[in-house]
């Protein structure tokens, strides 16, 4: 059991904050750009009472582009600087969260296997991404070493990129033990 965490119904937790600076630059310069533009074309057409471009908008259009567009663009920044996937082993539950994008709750007696890979290009070519499949699920963070790969009794597998894969394992099977369920480690033969 994770005694750090000082919670004794979390049995383990890992989180993963999005960290790519150019990514994060980037959008810092575009929503600059964007803020600045409709920040200019206001002060110039409100307060100089010069028209800009050669349709200008009507003040009131233009004041509700330059709130829409200004909200718009942080509320993207938001989402990006705050982005975080996180994955608790709970003493009843498997939560996965990727931020605001997905969050599944799993129960132990829906989990029919588990196990760990370290074939990264067959699930997900690298970065912070979560990508829906048929029958499968991946939440991936870069700069993670391995997947823990999760089998569901329904068929879908969940592919949950980690740096400790075999905390994460041990502490699903020691919850489900404790749950009197019984998970097999490892994964069945795919079904055809």
């Amino acid at each position: 059991m994770n005694q750090e965490i000082g919670n004794p119904d979390i049995f383990e937790y890992e989180s993963h904050k999005f960290n790519k600076p150019a990514i994060s630059a980037l959008m810092l310069i575009i929503s600059i750009f964007i803020i600045g533009f409709f920040a200019y074309a206001v002060y110039r057409q409100l307060f100089l009472g010069q028209e800009f471009g050669t349709r200008p908008l009507d003040d009131t259009l233009l004041v509700i582009l330059a709130l829409f567009f200004t909200g718009l663009i942080l509320l993207i920044d938001y989402i990006i600087f705050t982005m975080k996937m996180v994955l608790e082993v709970r003493r009843d539950k498997l939560i996965l969260n990727l931020s605001i994008m997905a969050e599944r709750i799993i129960k132990y007696d829906r989990i029919e296997s588990v196990d760990i890979s370290d074939n990264h290009h067959r699930i997900n070519p690298g970065g912070f991404a979560y990508k829906v499949g048929i029958r499968e699920r991946s939440y991936n963070i870069p700069g993670t070493k391995d997947y823990l790969i999760i089998r569901l009794k329904d068929g879908l597998t969940l592919s949950v990129s980690s740096n400790k894969p075999e905390s994460l394992l041990n502490a699903i099977l020691e919850a489900a033990r404790f749950n009197n369920i019984y998970i097999q480690r490892g994964l069945p033969l795919e079904p055809k």
